[in-house]
């Protein structure tokens, strides 16, 4: 019994701990990191090789507020506008419906960005 237990621990222990991982992303943003990597590796001093690694951990260094703000900004589309200019909308226009809504922003009746935060408006 006791022989199979220390089998089990050090089959546990000859596991591979690889500390890298996949993640998906376009194939020309790919191809854009492994130009700037071999431009680097041209380049370097030491003999140590540059990776991608080493250019997402600089560019992940210098990521600010405003630059998740612009991310967070490309993710409202037109429709999660309309929806909640609608919602706002109706709030002091209770009767409202969504089709006379619509007409209203067609014709310029309305402005859309009066009923949006400014973190919702077209960029």
């Amino acid at each position: 019994m006791l022989q199979n237990k220390n089998i089990k621990t050090q089959n546990r222990n000859k596991q591979n701990h690889n500390p890298t991982t996949t993640i998906r992303i376009f194939s020309d943003l790919k191809s854009k990191l492994q130009d700037i990597v071999a431009q680097l590796n041209k380049a370097k001093v030491g003999s140590r090789k540059i990776s991608v690694t080493d250019i997402i951990y600089k560019s992940l260094e210098s990521f600010n507020d405003e630059q998740r703000e612009d991310i967070l900004k490309n993710t409202v589309t037109g429709v999660d506008r309309q929806s909640y200019a609608y919602k706002n909308y109706c709030k002091k226009n209770p009767k409202a419906t969504r089709p006379e809504f619509i007409d209203l922003l067609i014709y310029n009746k309305i402005n859309i960005e009066d009923f949006l935060p400014a973190k919702m408006h077209k960029v």
